[in-house]
């Protein structure tokens, strides 16, 4: 067979899946991408080393030398190897490796492919490919930068668990809010995400991260599915995202709904554990929009008192203590929050049954339990969980505590201040 190579209009090849992939595969001689023309080898050890040079080149070596193909051969050529033959990312062999190496490291070939969603979700799908694009930077930022890419990416678990693994990957998904925003409206990729102690240090502290993740229902429904994740968010960066956020309010009301019902377990102490959520965390989540989802508890439908007592079994909170000796009630400060300290008041009781108890958010608590500050009023001898007019989650301020004339009244809070 002759080809006259410089014939663009009268050179046709015909290539077919069958005979074109096993080649690719096993042929160590196949295919390279060569920045230039300049960069082509001197040889080649046979007919089948094609090497596609820069965005519109293709040449193949015969009779001793390199012979240029033209743009439409190119093109059809292309077509085959990058787009249908993505198809085959996953196909082992080491070729490919080195194909996709050199297809990572091509902006041009990779601002391509990060247009294509069909050939995006073949490479997606492959871990080969994917750790090609993580290994370079070229091919990470056109990826990163493309929401046809992070779709593709975003949507495979395969894609998502080695982007998870990179400190380098998870660094680029961050810096780029098209990719950020994507995965955080992706439950495939937040499991990935929190699934891997990498990502998730990263998220937690990267500040951009955790505003994209509380600003999205999407990902706090995948922390609060995870006692790995949200016993992870226990960071200052954590608490003042959730603080000042309010779209994923929901979320944290599911929160709050699932631990009075018992689906979501408290335990392990301040850190938690596999299986259960720890105080740290379940704080600083219950900050979540200036602690909305903690009403007062003196409401008939409020969570509040049911959550108190959770936290009053789960945690077994240090008894304070505030003995009154004059002979008419007081109040005193319990404790005044530093900054960034979050509390919440779980519950009192007075000594002698009969005497007022209480703790409030300000000066002025009433013994009769009327004061605009209560948080918890009671005349009992037994823990009273929050039942007055007030939150019991203190962001601010300082948390006082009454006790009746010549009284003891023992009270329980739980605290953290994030770092």
């Amino acid at each position: 067979m002759s080809i006259n190579v410089n014939d663009k209009s009268n050179t046709t090849f015909y290539f077919t899946a069958p005979l074109f992939l096993p080649a690719t595969i096993a042929d160590s001689n196949f295919l390279d991408v060569y920045s230039s023309t300049s960069s082509l080898p001197s040889s080649a050890t046979n007919f089948n080393l094609a090497g596609i040079a820069g965005t519109s080149s293709m040449y193949v070596y015969l009779n001793g030398g390199w012979q240029y193909l033209g743009q439409y051969l190119y093109d059809a050529y292309r077509y085959l190897v990058y787009y249908e033959g993505s198809a085959f990312a996953s196909a082992s062999g080491t070729k490919w490796t080195d194909v996709f190496n050199n297809i990572a490291s091509n902006s041009s070939l990779m601002t391509e492919f990060a247009g294509n969603s069909a050939a995006m979700t073949n490479l997606a799908a492959s871990s080969t490919a994917m750790n090609a694009v993580i290994a370079s930077s070229t091919a990470l930022n056109i990826v990163t930068a493309s929401s046809t890419a992070m779709n593709a990416v975003a949507a495979s678990s395969t894609a998502m668990n080695a982007v998870a693994a990179s400190s380098t990957a998870m660094n680029a998904v961050i810096a780029s809010s098209t990719a950020l925003n994507i995965v955080t409206a992706s439950s495939t990729a937040m499991n990935a995400v929190i699934a891997s102690s990498t990502a998730l240090n990263i998220v937690t502290a990267s500040s951009t991260a955790m505003n994209a993740v509380a600003a999205s229902s999407t990902a706090m429904n995948a922390v609060i599915a995870s006692y790995t994740a949200m016993n992870a968010m226990t960071t200052l960066v954590a608490k003042n995202a959730f603080q000042s956020a309010s779209a994923a309010l929901s979320s944290i009301q599911t929160l709050v709904s699932n631990i009075n019902s018992g689906s979501i377990v408290l335990g392990g102490g301040a850190a938690g554990s596999s299986t259960a959520l720890g105080y740290n965390a379940l704080l600083v989540l219950l900050s979540y929009h200036n602690g909305a989802a903690v009403p007062a508890g003196n409401a008939t439908s409020s969570p509040t008192p049911t959550l108190a007592q959770k936290m009053y079994t789960a945690y077994s909170p240090t008894q304070n203590t505030y003995y009154n000796s004059s002979v008419n009630a007081l109040y005193v400060t319990a404790l005044t929050l530093a900054t960034n300290q979050i509390v919440f008041a779980i519950g009192a009781y007075a000594s002698a049954s009969g005497s007022a108890a209480g703790l409030g958010n300000a000066p002025g608590f009433s013994q009769t339990g009327a004061g605009a500050s209560n948080i918890i009023y009671t005349t009992n001898s037994s823990i009273i969980y929050p039942n007055m007019g007030n939150s019991p989650l203190l962001l601010s301020g300082t948390l006082y505590v009454e006790a009746g004339a010549i009284n003891t009244t023992d009270y329980y809070y739980l605290t953290y201040t994030p770092s």
